[in-house]
C-alpha cells in the first residue's frame, strides 16, 4: 500500500546530542523537534520482548527521555493499532513495556495526537 509506505516509513532525524533517532510519524518528529529545542535529550525507547501467539515478539518502544526516566509511545487510532487492540496483542505489548518500566524505574507514557500538549507539559515541568 503506498500510503503505509509513505506514511509509516521509518525516518531518521538528529537529536542534541547527534544521535540518531528513529521517527514515523509527524506527532513523533514534533515531540523530538520540542526536546531539541528545549535542550532535552530524547532517545529511541528500548525494544523489549513479550509473548504473542506462543511465539516471542519484540516491542520497540518509541521514546525515552532518560533524564526524566520516562518511556514515550506515541499512537493514533489507524486500523493497526485497533486491530492489535482487538487481538490482544497490544494489551501484551504495554504490558511488557510497563514491566520494563517497574524494573527502570521508570514511568511508561501511551500518548495520541490529541494529547501530545499535555506531553509537553509534563516534559518541560519535570
Amino acid at each position: 500500500c503506498a500510503l503505509s509506505n509513505k506514511t509509516f516509513k521509518m525516518r531518521n532525524i538528529l537529536n542534541i546530542n547527534g544521535d540518531k533517532i528513529t521517527y514515523q510519524s509527524k506527532p513523533e518528529l514534533d515531540l523530538i523537534n520540542y526536546c531539541n529545542i528545549n535542550n532535552i535529550i530524547i532517545e529511541n525507547g528500548p525494544k523489549v520482548k513479550y509473548m504473542f501467539n506462543d511465539k516471542e515478539r519484540t516491542y520497540k518502544i518509541d521514546f525515552m527521555i532518560r533524564d526524566l526516566n520516562i518511556l514515550i509511545e506515541i499512537k493514533d487510532n489507524h486500523i493497526w493499532h485497533k486491530k492489535q487492540v482487538e487481538s490482544g496483542r497490544w494489551k501484551l505489548k504495554e504490558n511488557s513495556a510497563k514491566d520494563y518500566c517497574i524494573k527502570n524505574n521508570m514511568k511508561y507514557h501511551l500518548i495520541f495526537p490529541e494529547n501530545i500538549e499535555e506531553l509537553k507539559k509534563i516534559i518541560i515541568k519535570i
